[in-house]
């Protein structure tokens, strides 16, 4: 195996600095689909994914001395997890594992056969399961909501749980490209604010020139006048994988003085959803634009910046050098030079946006055509204008409700409240209504409740919507089993579960009438019983269960010998 040693110099995240002689967790040439801090769908990146191949099965290793500190099961998210935690001050994450060494799977079995649910969450001390550097301790997977078979691995620190950079701690991974950048973002950030005269954000492509020097097209000019702030796209790619990665370290610099920096070493959990404010969310939304801001919004705290992230004022006429940095880990450097002019002060300042204006640091409370909209204190990342638009008479029950919030380019932090009036609603289908958000692509639940006549929901995102009824239930399918089959020989059955609307809420399987273990892979809406021996041999009748989240149930009995 390969040593991984490191010596870290971070007093913000242990006690002291620190020699850790770990291990790699694959005994594979390691290669990665995921690097720390690469942005993802609300939420930044917590460790590094690392490539098994494109299959399953890898042996996976504890990576230094310690104990087994948590092990957690789930359909989505990180799967089938194991936490480690070492003396050194840190604790490791092995995630979208395909199964757990016989020592822990035993029993983790037990606790859920005791539990009655496939999904546990389990927690030890130092005495159940010690482990020392090199133990085998599970197989790599494809487990939770992973897109492939790979292992995810974090690192971190103990005390506070947050994840840090797994690099850091002596990870060698060939990377020999730099960062490739695709967009230069310019962003208007009030009404008095102007790019090339307008008041929208625009983005220009970006060309390279060779040796990670780039530029834009030379017919372009950018001039601008105001609160400005600026956005790049861009991403990384590393030796032996076409991956389009996530970068190490962006830097802004405005006639040779940095204004604003960000590295991706740390952050805490409680900080992750801040990427829907460090990115071009809007741009993102509507035109797939997904660039890293050079500053920050009032409402975002991300603690990986440095420099002035706030001062984005551009006031004064005449031209300034502009200058993006963008680096991987391993060093490469890729840059952007231009130069920028400085407007005259606009003099016709764009209309203020139609709707409720709702301000980052108040709490907001509006009452408009029967609704009533709450957000607590720093729900939004920066003020925000909510239109409101609904039929012409109101919200009636009868025929499909749509109405419009704001706009999908608006971002929430936190979750807000939303109650309306719905009337004459059948008793009988009160419990069936639900909240469903529309896009060109899809229908999705949001669930909401009818109470006494008022629909009232939580709400993290915005655009169009609609109230649904929910009467239908999941479907089932058995793929490999049927009344009458003979099972004595055989490892597993299976069946397809799926649902048209609100999603998939409770499942139960029972076996003469004994609850039984049904291992639960939503993304490939698959259910799975592992034949162990705890079925006797004989006839005997299984009855499988599926609840959908408005409590439609379905059902399915099939007798089988085994």
């Amino acid at each position: 195996m390969i040593l991984l040693t490191v010596s870290l110099a971070l007093m913000a995240f242990a006690q002291e600095p620190s020699e850790c002689d770990y291990i790699n967790p694959l005994d594979i040439p390691l290669v990665l689909s995921g690097t720390f801090g690469e942005l993802r769908g609300n939420h930044f990146h917590s460790g590094i994914d690392i490539k098994t191949q494109g299959v399953k099965g890898f042996p996976v290793y504890a990576v230094g001395n310690g104990y087994i500190s948590r092990i957690r099961v789930s359909g989505t998210g990180f799967g089938k997890a194991i936490y480690i935690k070492h003396p050194e001050g840190y604790t490791t994450v092995y995630a979208h594992l395909d199964g757990f060494e016989k020592f822990i799977a035993d029993h983790v079995k037990d606790q859920q056969y005791r539990r009655e649910s496939f999904a546990v969450d389990l927690y030890f001390g130092p005495e159940k399961f010690p482990v020392s550097q090199g133990q085998q301790i599970a197989i790599s997977g494809n487990s939770g909501g992973s897109g492939g078979p790979h292992l995810h691995f974090e690192i971190r620190n103990s005390a506070n749980e947050y994840p840090m950079n797994p690099l850091l701690f002596g990870i060698e991974i060939p990377d020999h490209r730099p960062p490739t950048l695709t967009y230069l973002v310019v962003e208007p950030k009030d009404i008095f604010s102007t790019v090339n005269g307008k008041s929208e954000s625009q983005y220009f492509p970006l060309f390279s020139n060779g040796n990670g020097e780039y530029k834009l097209r030379s017919s372009v000019d950018i001039h601008i006048f105001g609160n400005i702030g600026f956005a790049i796209a861009n991403y990384d790619k590393l030796d032996g994988a076409e991956n389009r990665n996530g970068s190490y370290s962006i830097e802004l610099l405005i006639d040779g003085k940095r204004q604003y920096q960000h590295d991706v070493k740390s952050f805490g959990f409680h900080e992750t959803r801040y990427i829907n404010s460090h990115i071009t969310y809007d741009l993102s939304q509507c035109c797939g634009v997904k660039a890293q801001k050079c500053y920050l919004d009032p409402q975002n705290s991300l603690s990986m910046t440095k420099g002035n992230p706030r001062n984005t004022y551009f006031t004064d006429p005449g031209s300034k050098e502009l200058e993006i940095l963008v680096s991987d880990f391993a060093g490469n450097r890729s840059r952007l030079q231009t130069t920028i002019t400085v407007d005259e002060p606009n003099e016709n300042p764009r209309p203020e946006p139609e709707g409720h204006l709702v301000e980052h640091d108040k709490i907001n409370s509006i009452k408009s055509n029967g609704f009533k909209f709450y957000a607590g204190l720093g729900s939004f990342y920066k003020d925000e204008y909510l239109k409101l638009e609904v039929p012409e008479d109101g919200i009636q029950w009868g025929y499909q409700i749509a109405f419009r919030l704001g706009d999908p380019s608006i971002a929430a932090h936190k979750y807000v409240q939303l109650n309306f009036p719905v009337e004459n609603v059948p008793a009988e289908l009160s419990d069936k209504i639900l909240l469903v958000r529309r896009t060109s692509r899809r229908r999705s639940s949001r669930g909401g409740k009818l109470i006494n006549g008022e629909f009232s929901v939580r709400l993290r995102d915005f655009g169009d919507f609609e109230l649904a009824l929910d009467t239908i239930a999941p479907q089932i399918r058995p793929l490999d089993i049927r009344s009458g089959y003979d099972l004595s020989r055989r490892t597993s059955f299976s069946f397809q579960i799926q649902d048209n609307l609100s999603g998939i809420e409770d499942i139960k399987a029972e076996v003469d009438g004994a609850w039984i273990l049904m291992e639960y892979d939503p993304k490939n809406q698959l259910l799975i019983h592992y034949l162990d021996g705890r079925i006797e041999p004989g006839d005997h009748e299984l009855v499988l269960k599926v609840w959908d989240e408005r409590g439609n149930l379905a059902e399915e009995r099939i007798s089988f010998t085994n």
